[in-house]
């Protein structure tokens, strides 16, 4: 089975651009849906999803996702929305734990201070440990973005925004510290590129 886990970025046409790549089946949160406005990139997504046939499926809080050929992911965010519902939209983001030959890749969407508050809250000793970590909300500063990097320890942090190293002025350098960080260096076809 191929899974494609996917969230819209709120602040680009990703949602409305032609799919490229096969789709079996889409995974959504329970929050998503709340934050989709009619006119909003992500109803636009799922509209465009569903005309197409794929079927979505709508997980509520923490899941499991077994994949092919060893691969886990894992659901870690956001809360159920019976449970407590995320004070926007970007901390509805699906923050995923993919877990490979044992590396773990920590994707962690747009979610901001109120996300990242829960996920400390809820994570055990090494539970959010991960070899890589896709910094929350492109790598902005919040915070507790310094607590959490710490206890996800990653060796590689990478930040997807467009502005460049030698020009980010936030202290996400000093945060991240001895690990690697990458930012983003441009786009390709509309694509991002690291």
């Amino acid at each position: 089975t191929a899974y494609e886990i996917y969230q819209c970025d709120w602040s680009s046409d990703v949602c409305s651009s032609d799919l490229h790549v096969p789709i079996r089946r889409v995974v959504i949160n329970d929050q998503f849906a709340h934050f989709s406005g009619e006119s909003s990139a992500s109803s636009r997504f799922l509209v465009s999803i569903r005309e197409r046939g794929i079927p979505i499926e709508v997980t509520s809080g923490p899941q499991s996702f077994n994949g092919d050929a060893g691969v886990s992911i894992d659901s870690l965010w956001p809360p159920s929305a019976a449970e407590r519902m995320a004070p926007d939209e970007n901390d509805s983001s699906t923050v995923l734990r993919i877990a490979y030959q044992g590396k773990v890749v920590l994707l962690c969407g747009d979610a901001a201070a109120w996300g990242i508050a829960g996920l400390l809250d809820r994570g055990s000793l090494g539970a959010l440990e991960a070899d890589v970590l896709a910094l929350p909300h492109h790598g902005s500063v919040v915070h507790n973005t310094g607590a959490f990097i710490d206890e996800v320890n990653p060796r590689i942090a990478v930040r997807s925004t467009g502005q460049r190293q030698a020009m980010t002025t936030n202290g996400i350098g000093e945060l991240v510290g001895d690990r690697r960080l990458f930012h983003q260096i441009g786009r390709a076809s509309g694509r991002e590129r690291v």
